[in-house]
């Protein structure tokens, strides 16, 4: 049940896609990185962020491209995502690095 909540999301997000949702993350400015690891994720509460090699700051928007947090965290610190709704959120570091994040 719950992958398919993604899966409608996701397509949800694939249907909103407009210009200034491209503008705020554009496929230029997206890069996963696979070395930035985040846990637990899915999280209820706090995203640990591992393998950082300075603080960095960070921004998280919506799968509509609003941005709704910002901050900055360094090797091994959390993010407190307690007030977020459940869904699927991108978290972008403001070196380029962006992740998704799944809130329960």
């Amino acid at each position: 049940m719950k992958k398919i909540y993604i899966l409608l999301t996701f397509i949800l997000f694939l249907l909103s896609w407009n210009n200034s949702t491209a503008q705020a993350i554009s496929n230029n400015n997206l890069k996963l990185n696979k070395t930035i690891k985040l846990f637990p994720n899915p999280s209820t509460d706090f995203i640990r962020v591992s393998e950082l090699s300075a603080k960095e700051n960070y921004k998280i928007y919506t799968i509509l491209g609003s941005e709704i947090i910002r901050g900055s965290v360094s090797n091994n610190e959390t993010i407190d995502i307690r007030n977020l709704n459940s869904g699927v959120y991108f978290l972008k570091f403001d070196n380029g690095t962006t992740k998704k994040i799944v809130k329960k």
